[in-house]
């Protein structure tokens, strides 16, 4: 896995960005540590970060981006557009997906580099472009930047727009959650319980206890391993004793068993 967190100053300089565009370590907002990474941008600036080795292999199969991105302002309809590459001769889209802006705060991103795939090629580069605006800009910071040599699928914040509704179906992942919080709760009764009601209550509630942990004992009463296994030899003693009798072995007086 690669990673940054923008703790050191060497983590910013492996990004790059146009004169248009500054990239600081920034201590104002954080995901993780006590530093992000500040992009200040302008309309259609390209932030851009070179692999090397290149990604390739089990690495292109299964792993993927994952990061922390901070919006200081809601850009509706705008988005950044997050493109991987191949420049070994001629610069060839790999795989490529969007992050839409429109919140502020925190998110998480992650998608896999087979989820967005575009073209079979090993990747050299990574491009993120800003969108092109004529609305007053505001900074984005980035935390947590982990190139990931396994992305598990898992559901994410829906600032990621579907890439493959096969995988993440609307009956699943968080998808079900969000629409489930959007039903009203239903009207609480003022009702008020009878005593009989209230008794059940606390019967089942005790019944629940003693399931979890018998309520006649304490801890120091519980048995220990080696009291345990005693009290198991003893009930194999009493049980081999019981047997015995039911065969109704006699000895007699000269010594002779029956």
């Amino acid at each position: 896995m690669r990673e940054y967190t923008f703790e050191a100053v060497s983590d910013v300089n492996a990004f790059s960005v146009p004169a248009t565009s500054t990239l600081a370590q920034s201590s104002l907002r954080y995901k993780d540590g006590s530093h992000s990474m500040k992009w200040t941008w302008a309309s259609g600036d390209t932030m851009t970060h070179t692999f090397s080795p290149a990604i390739s292999g089990k690495e292109l199969k299964k792993g993927g981006i994952q990061l922390w991105l901070y919006n200081t302002y809601p850009r509706a309809g705008e988005n950044l557009t997050v493109s991987f590459q191949n420049n070994a001769s001629t610069t060839v889209t790999v795989s490529q997906f969007n992050i839409m802006l429109n919140f502020k705060g925190w998110r998480a991103v992650w998608v896999s580099y087979q989820e967005a795939i575009v073209t079979e090629n090993n990747i050299t580069d990574m491009k993120i472009t800003a969108p092109t605006t004529q609305a007053t800009i505001h900074p984005l910071y980035f935390d947590l930047l982990r190139f990931a040599s396994k992305v598990e699928k898992q559901s994410r914040d829906k600032v990621v727009p579907t890439l493959d509704p096969n995988l993440y179906p609307n009956d699943n992942f968080w998808h079900q959650t969000y629409h489930k919080s959007q039903v009203p709760p239903p009207n609480i009764s003022v009702t008020i319980p009878n005593q009989e009601k209230l008794d059940s209550l606390t019967l089942i509630e005790k019944r629940l206890e003693n399931w979890f942990v018998n309520q006649s004992q304490s801890s120091l009463q519980f048995p220990t391993n080696a009291q345990k296994r005693w009290m198991s030899l003893q009930m194999q003693v009493d049980s081999a004793h019981t047997q015995y009798g039911q065969l109704n072995i006699v000895k007699n007086l000269e010594g002779v068993i029956t």
